[in-house]
């Protein structure tokens, strides 16, 4: 079934999002450019979650952190989005998971950067997706 919403949503990622079409992945492409405001979610500071670092054989002392904990939405309530939106995965979690955090929003879509989704150049780089998560 194909969806009936005909606009395209914006992309409130703060990177284009490529889109590719066709069997070589390659024959057609449109790029969506960021659109403020850009939707990020907050959390508290890693700072006070710090960890014990972990010291590697060859000596180096890299910084450890707790995961952190999403506390919300910026800009809060996604004002100044529309109603329909691409987002990272995570912020699509995000707003699944709490809808208080920006009630307007009735569809919300995600780049799939998985295996099946990704188009990535020979050194891994990811170049687009073939396409959209639809997370509501």
């Amino acid at each position: 079934m194909h969806e009936a919403e005909q606009t395209l949503p914006a992309n409130h990622t703060p990177h284009d999002v490529t889109l590719m079409f066709g069997p070589q992945r390659v024959i057609r492409s449109l790029t969506l450019a960021p659109t403020e405001p850009l939707l990020r979610l907050t959390s508290i500071p890693s700072a006070a979650q710090q960890l014990p670092p972990l010291i590697t054989r060859d000596g180096f002392c890299l910084p450890l952190v707790a995961p952190p904990r999403y506390t919300g939405l910026s800009p809060a309530g996604g004002e100044g989005c529309g109603t329909s939106v691409v987002v990272s995965q995570m912020v699509a979690e995000y707003l699944v998971a709490h809808p208080e955090a920006a009630p307007h929003v009735l569809h919300i879509y995600a780049p799939d950067t998985g295996p099946e989704g990704a188009v990535r150049d020979a050194k891994g780089a990811l170049l687009g997706t073939t396409r959209l998560i639809r997370y509501k």
